[in-house]
């Protein structure tokens, strides 16, 4: 009977200690930019591309130029990618010039609701599901075009629950 209430008390003991405790967020934030593609750290990246823009990304006077498309079906890129051990909780991005931007989550060719940013103004998309989001120039002249300033990331590990130990 004793080796039973022992064993009985050793299960309690380890399925109590192997419970997750959540860490505190964490934020990456970059103002300053000389690439159009690198690591913010070494959980989050982001990489350019022309996308539907007028020409390839370029870094000018410390921010990413990101092209418009006169027909509106979306211009240059940005894709901020994340460790698959991790989740965003939260992504920002700024634009020196008035612009319109969209979204898409991982793979999905299904663009978000076009939101307007002013010049200098910032966006934030919450709630995640994925490793990564590219945010598409909606400008359609070169008076709209996205030109990042501002990046911001909060990311946490992913909650893998409890894990449960069979004796």
């Amino acid at each position: 009977g004793l080796i039973f209430v022992l064993l009985a008390i050793f299960r309690l003991f380890l399925v109590g200690n192997f419970t997750k405790v959540d860490a505190a967020a964490t934020t990456v934030t970059k103002t300053s930019f000389s690439a159009t593609s690198a690591d913010l750290d070494n959980v989050v990246s982001y990489t350019t591309a022309k996308g539907g823009g007028t020409t390839n990304p370029a870094v000018n006077s410390n921010q990413i130029r990101l092209y418009q498309n006169s027909n509106g079906t979306g211009g240059g890129t940005i894709t901020i990618t994340i460790d698959s051990n991790y989740e965003f909780k939260s992504v920002t991005i700024g634009s020196s010039m008035k612009t319109s931007i969209a979204y898409t989550i991982d793979s999905s060719t299904t663009k978000s609701t076009t939101a307007s940013l002013a010049a200098n103004g910032k966006y934030t998309v919450d709630n995640i599901d994925g490793t990564s989001i590219t945010f598409h120039c909606m400008g359609t002249s070169s008076s709209t075009r996205l030109y990042v300033n501002y990046l911001s990331v909060t990311y946490d590990m992913k909650n893998t629950g409890a894990t449960t130990v069979v004796i």
